[in-house]
């Protein structure tokens, strides 16, 4: 007991503000040192080593004696094997068996005690990958010319094509099997038409005032001229054709062109299918939902190589000589700023006159939950706490909040739109592409396409930004800026859906009468 308490003050010391639970790593150590004394017998003397391995506090135990495995599930014990299983499986923690020779041998046990995650970690290694390409690139200065085409041409942006490539090819199966879920997960499809159409009714308008504000910014700021960009198409056929396009020909085509639009529309009728019948085919939905946990894993895994991107993608625009395209979009991060919050003031002032309710009543019960998402910048580490601020603080039915708060996560963000649109904008104009009225419709469309679209999880912008590359014609070396931008607004983006998701909640609710007023 006394080493146990000795390594947990150790690891207290080593992990200080990202230490977890003590008791947790007192249970997990006790749980290596029993397996230790069932194997040598309980006079097996034992040492306990707990030290720092680079970024993780490593945990060692070593016994002097003959090769024997402690966590041999042959050698162990029913209960004990699950034990250590439920170590594995359910704390995440996977221990290492060796024997080293000298001195007579020792048995080593090993394993990475569990540490918080690192706060903002995404954001710090873009920014540290933003820094290393600077240095990167004012070392590379003291070569020769050729040799800097050399390192440009063969090396640098290769790796940068093979890399947006993998990404722009795993987010057209995301964004597939995230609409799939996304509606096959709605349920009962009675339940959806009654609570539904006042929701989804709700949510329409969000997004109609969005796309007039996203089209009011563009125009203002980012479009050059009326006229459509061809001689032989006017901007209403470009919109028509626009439409059509969408409208895949057969099944197999947009997955081999990466069309991401038709892909949509082709996950939008299997979904709708899905909800049709799965009822009578219950398997169907368990297999499409398995999938797309397996799709968002390969994603979760992809995006932490972002900054490996970021860092390439930077180093070959400084490379090019193209230093202004980083430094211009600060427009962009004032223009969502300002569309977004303006958003938000026409939203809630649209809540006070529906339910009568004064600004610091809403705000005062909202607070919560939205402190949560903007501090986890997750939407859904916040639905417990939306839940409770739903029924108890607003009054609103528990079934309604049940129904209506998974299903908007998923569905609405609006201000995830106005973001797209205004990176298509952005990256567009830096391109030197000529913005048309086609152009500046295309991309409010598309935005809100995507947006809706969108699975929820962390980088989800990143994943689906190359749709809107591919629909504005943006070249794909400014998708390091896009990365950029999503990494450091994006941070901000579900506090601000969250507070606007609350708001929408609470109107539909007003309007189908399913709150109770005595609780507000």
């Amino acid at each position: 007991m006394d080493a146990v308490n000795e390594g947990a003050a150790t690891y207290m010391a080593l992990a200080g503000k990202r230490a977890t639970s003590e008791n947790k790593f007192k249970l997990v150590l006790e749980a290596y040192l029993l397996s230790f004394q069932d194997a040598y017998g309980a006079d097996g003397n034992c040492t306990l080593r707990v030290k720092r391995e680079f970024s993780q506090i490593k945990v060692s135990i070593y016994n002097k004696g003959p090769a024997l495995d402690p966590t041999n599930p042959e050698d162990l014990l029913p209960d004990e094997v699950d034990f250590i299983d439920n170590l594995k499986h359910k704390m995440g923690i996977t221990s290492k068996y060796e024997y080293l020779t000298e001195k007579g041998g020792y048995n080593v046990v090993s394993y990475f005690a569990e540490k918080k995650p690192i706060k903002n970690k995404m954001l710090i290694y873009i920014l540290i990958a933003i820094a290393l390409a600077i240095l990167m690139f004012f070392l590379t200065g003291f070569l020769t010319e050729s040799a800097q085409e050399i390192i440009y041409t063969d090396i640098t942006q290769p790796i940068f094509n093979k890399m947006t490539a993998i990404i722009t090819t795993v987010a057209s199966w995301l964004v597939l099997f995230a609409v799939i879920t996304g509606i096959g997960g709605m349920g009962d499809t009675s339940k959806v038409g009654k609570l539904g159409k006042v929701l989804f009714g709700e949510m329409g308008k969000s997004y109609l005032v969005q796309s007039i504000l996203l089209g009011v910014a563009g125009a203002v700021f980012y479009m050059t001229t009326v006229s459509s960009n061809t001689e032989t198409e006017n901007p209403l056929a470009q919109i028509i054709q626009l439409v059509l396009d969408i409208i895949p020909s057969n099944i197999v085509q947009p997955f081999v062109d990466d069309n991401a639009l038709q892909i949509i529309v082709i996950a939008i009728f299997a979904g709708v299918v899905l909800l049709q019948i799965s009822k009578k085919l219950e398997y169907l939905p368990k297999v499409c939902f398995e999938i797309s946990d397996l799709v968002n894993q390969m994603m979760l895994i992809i995006c932490k190589l972002l900054p490996v991107l970021v860092f390439f993608g930077i180093y070959n625009m400084l490379l090019s000589g193209e230093l202004a395209k980083i430094i211009s979009v600060y427009k962009m991060v004032l223009l969502f700023f300002g569309t977004c919050l303006t958003f938000v003031l026409l939203l809630t002032l649209r809540a006070k006159h529906i339910t009568k309710l004064s600004f610091a009543t809403m705000f005062k019960k909202q607070k919560d939950p939205f402190i949560i998402t903007l501090t986890t910048s997750s939407q859904v580490a916040a639905i417990p706490e939306n839940l409770k601020t739903f029924i108890n603080g607003f009054g609103i039915d528990e079934r309604f909040a049940n129904f209506a708060l998974p299903l908007c996560v998923v569905t609405y963000m609006p201000c995830g739109a106005v973001f797209l649109g205004l990176v298509g904008f952005s990256l567009a104009s830096i391109a030197g592409i000529t913005i048309d009225l086609s152009i500046l419709l295309k991309v409010v469309i598309v935005s809100c396409i995507v947006a809706i679209a969108a699975p929820p999880i962390p980088g989800s912008a990143l994943a689906v930004m190359p749709i809107i590359f591919a629909a504005c014609g943006i070249p794909g070396d400014l998708y390091p800026l896009a990365i950029v931008l999503g990494t450091i607004i994006g941070y901000l983006l579900p506090a601000f859906n969250c507070y606007c998701l609350q708001l929408k909640i609470l109107i539909s609710a007003y309007k189908l009468d399913l709150i109770n007023k005595s609780t507000v």
